[in-house]
Order: structure tokens, then C-alpha cells, then sequence
């Protein structure tokens, strides 16, 4: 199962909960968790969540696309 979560920046608490619950319980089957998020706009408690799934995830920076 693959799980895209867009704007993590304007996320709710109870959104956060649920991501920090599926990342931190044994999965029988597989289960791919994908957020995105801008770093400048995160909210103080979100924030903190984020830090926290950081801990068992893998963070990809991404940057925007460049004009040429």
C-alpha cells in the first residue's frame, strides 16, 4: 500500500497522530508512506512530528525546479 500525503505543512494534529501511529507500528503487509512538505512553513507542533517520523524515514530534499 502506497500512502501520498501533499502539504504536511498545513496538516492537522490528528492527521499527524495517525501518520506517527502507522510509522512506528509493525506492519504484516507492506505499506509505503510518502510526505511532502516545505520546511519554512511549518507550524511549531507540526513541526515536532515531523522531527519525530524523521527518526525512522528517510528524508529526500527536494528542490524546485530552476528557469533557464
Amino acid at each position: 500500500m502506497l500512502v501520498i500525503i501533499d502539504d504536511l505543512h498545513w496538516a492537522d494534529r490528528s492527521t499527524m497522530d495517525l501518520l506517527r501511529f502507522l510509522a512506528h507500528q509493525p506492519q504484516a503487509g507492506r505499506l509505503l508512506l510518502v510526505g511532502a512538505y516545505r520546511p519554512d512553513e511549518l507550524q511549531p507542533g507540526i513541526a515536532t512530528t515531523v522531527a519525530d517520523l524523521a527518526t525512522s524515514a528517510e528524508l529526500v530534499p527536494l528542490r524546485g525546479a530552476v528557469r533557464r
